[in-house]
């Protein structure tokens, strides 16, 4: 069984990949989104680095239930659910960003 950074490691591996090769294919780019929103891709390694600091420091606690609203394309889902947090619930509103989700996370499962 991978440890938590080897997971970690991978989903930050796996969506660069994704951003080079797949975003631009499924009609996904950096700006606005359906429903007059706008997306960015959240920097994972600051993310992580960031949910180690709160979670060292006991700001915050998991398992624990977490919803990321404005879910975008998984990338935190993927990150919360390897910090414990469970469930992890992802609400997206873009059709395309949604189905970025699903075919990221269905990869990332099937390692």
């Amino acid at each position: 069984m991978a440890t938590k950074t080897e997971r970690l490691n991978d989903i930050v591996k796996t969506y660069e990949r994704f951003e080079k090769e797949e975003m631009r294919r499924l009609g996904i780019d950096f700006g606005q989104t359906d429903g007059d929103g706008f997306w960015m891709p959240t920097n994972l390694e600051m993310a992580i680095e960031f949910l180690k600091l709160i979670k060292n420091k006991g700001i915050v606690q998991s398992p624990a239930p977490i919803v990321d609203a404005g879910s975008g394309d998984g990338r935190m889902l993927a990150v919360l659910d390897v910090f414990g947090f469970s469930p992890v619930i992802g609400i997206e509103s873009d059709k395309n960003l949604y189905l970025a989700s699903k075919y990221m996370i269905s990869d990332l499962e099937m390692r």
